[in-house]
């Protein structure tokens, strides 16, 4: 993008530099690219996976506090984090099972 507009990059970079991300709204999104990028990895679909990644990433927006997030990308980001084992996550499995199987 900074190749082929240079100006609006640079406004949009002074923007963002003024004007950050949330650090939740961040961390979601980067989830969600993550996601996507491990499934591209896995040789998956690309639509599949952007359905399923966007899907998960609105369960959990919608469905953990802000604090639950939190503690939730913090679980995902370590090395000897399990996601998995936090209450949260076990409350909405059946709905990232129902993402799951809307993407396929």
């Amino acid at each position: 993008i900074a190749r082929r507009t240079p100006h609006a990059s640079e406004l949009l970079r002074g923007y963002l530099r003024d004007h950050p991300l949330a650090e939740l709204a961040k961390n979601r999104e980067d989830e969600r690219i993550g996601c996507v990028k491990e499934g591209m990895n896995k040789r998956q679909d690309y639509d599949r996976m952007l359905t399923l990644c966007s899907c998960t990433m609105n369960v959990v927006d919608q469905d953990m506090t802000p604090q639950e997030q939190k503690e939730f990308f913090r679980a995902a980001a370590s090395p000897h984090g399990d996601p998995g084992a936090l209450p949260q996550f076990r409350r909405i499995t059946p709905k990232l099972v129902a993402c799951a199987k809307a993407s396929r």
